[in-house]
């Protein structure tokens, strides 16, 4: 019996192990942030056969830069404030999924936000009442501040040109940007595959005829910091990366994580994701 057990253990880790996990690095008024989150991710999301397959994993700066300690958002203190709600709620939502929803309804309200108080009732609407108002408190303290930090550095890491930035494997995944159910299913064993993998190859969103896809970063590699912090030596520092013109790739057996090993940061756990 203890055998069994066991080995049915080692079976569920191996299973979750073998996910293939998703990093987007996005900001939350780039249009085509939003656009991927609803046409690409969505729909990946609301298919049940992919839920045990693939995980997601956002960080919300983009194209973001510190000047100073404070960061300075693409379009505006609107969206450096949803990026930072964004980043409370992947702390405080043990299921990513949950975050990624909540990431997306932000995004889809971002045009009736005017002032801060809408702002907070937007995190409460798209956390739910109790979690949403520890997000909003989370979004305007030095803990949102610190868990955006952590986002900048995992972002500046892949030293994106554009947002959004999608890395897979430890390598920038284009395709995974504007295919991305496809792109899964490749990834899929054939035996793996869902049913609607058939279709998958036929949906694309490369944006409209005349555009290039992504929002474009006007920041340098060199131009871009993360300011010392108090409490940013508690924070993972991602230094492993070792990064090349095709994309993003890992040193060792290590790979690119906007997570880190559970610790403290004045009173913020930061989780790692179940790969």
């Amino acid at each position: 019996m203890l055998r069994a057990l066991l080995l049915l253990a080692l079976s569920s880790c191996v299973a979750a192990k073998s996910k293939i996990v998703i990093h987007g690095f996005i900001e939350s008024m780039c249009t085509d942030c939003k656009k991927w989150l609803n046409l690409q991710v969505q729909p990946v999301l609301a298919d049940p056969a992919f839920k045990d397959l693939v995980d997601f994993d956002l960080a919300a700066f983009g194209n973001a830069n510190y000047i100073g300690i404070e960061p300075h958002c693409q379009h505006g203190g609107k969206e450096c404030d949803a990026n930072q709600a964004m980043n409370c709620a992947k702390n405080m939502m043990t299921n990513h999924m949950d975050s990624v929803n909540f990431s997306l309804c932000m995004m889809n309200t971002l045009d009736d936000v005017k002032v801060k108080d809408d702002m907070m009732k937007a995190a409460q609407t798209c956390g739910g009442d109790v979690i949403g108002r520890a997000i909003g408190s989370c979004m305007y303290s030095t803990d949102g501040a610190l868990l955006t930090a952590f986002a900048a550095q995992s972002t500046l890491a892949t030293k994106n040109t554009y947002s959004p930035w999608v890395v897979v494997d430890g390598a920038h995944a284009p395709e995974a940007e504007t295919n991305l159910k496809d792109f899964i299913c490749r990834k899929l064993p054939q035996s793996s595959r869902p049913a609607s993998c058939a279709q998958a190859s036929l949906i694309r969103n490369d944006g409209d005829d005349d555009d290039v896809f992504g929002c474009p970063n006007i920041w340098t590699v060199h131009e871009r910091v993360v300011p010392k912090m108090p409490g940013m030596e508690k924070l993972h520092k991602v230094s492993s990366v070792e990064v090349k013109t095709s994309g993003v790739k890992t040193t060792g057996d290590k790979t690119i994580s906007a997570h880190v090993p559970p610790v403290k940061t004045s009173g913020v756990s930061v989780h790692t994701p179940h790969h």
